[in-house]
């Protein structure tokens, strides 16, 4: 009877140090993850706006901005405020890592058609653009249309225009503005081209 006792007191006691031993590691596990856990970093997330708008491959174009005939301004006959509304549809690094986009809008009541190459220069783009005008209301004439710009974010754009070369109008812009009525291109008040401008805009 004493040898059963004993060996049930050993038994007792053995089992209370095992499962003391398993509680241990289980603490010892949970202080572990738990350290784990709260050293991990919390990944980053990329919100700049260039890069949520870098896979749009079309774009409303709004801006607004002036032409002229001449440089310097003040030697100018005259200062064109041009409001322009375009869409853009753009074929994503079609010429090696560059964008190949076409656009086809209006300034003022003049529609027009672009063709441009984009260079993407996060955050910034560099953008060249060509194509043509036809003024179809008031003077009857058209031109080749060019443009340099730099966009913001794909938001923001500013462009330096510059027209070339295009057919004399019926209308004369300088006169008409002056005088704040149509009047006739009498072949002495006609355009002087290169005719050139600066334009801001706005990509929604």
């Amino acid at each position: 009877m004493k040898n059963t006792n004993l060996f049930l007191k050993v038994v007792l006691v053995a089992l209370v140090l095992v499962c003391g031993s398993m509680m241990q590691n289980v603490y010892s596990q949970e202080g572990y993850y738990y350290k784990k856990a709260v050293t991990v970093p919390a990944p980053e997330i990329e919100n700049d706006e260039y890069t949520a708008r870098e896979g749009r491959t079309y774009f409303w174009i709004v801006g607004g901005g002036a032409m002229v005939e001449k440089l310097p301004i003040s030697a100018a006959k005259y200062t064109l405020p041009i409001i322009f509304v375009a869409y853009e549809s753009i074929y994503k690094k079609s010429i090696s890592a560059l964008d190949f986009s076409w656009s086809i809008g209006f300034y003022d009541l003049m529609p027009e058609i672009e063709f441009a190459v984009t260079v993407p220069l996060k955050p910034f783009d560099i953008k060249l653009s060509a194509g043509g005008y036809y003024d179809l209301i008031i003077g009857g004439h058209a031109g080749l249309l060019t443009k340099v710009g730099i966009i913001i974010n794909k938001t923001i754009g500013f462009d330096v225009i510059l027209v070339p070369i295009g057919t004399q109008p019926t209308v004369s812009y300088s006169e008409s503005l002056k005088k704040q009525k149509i009047i006739e291109n009498d072949g002495q008040h006609g355009l002087d081209f290169p005719i050139m401008g600066m334009m801001f805009s706005v990509r929604i």
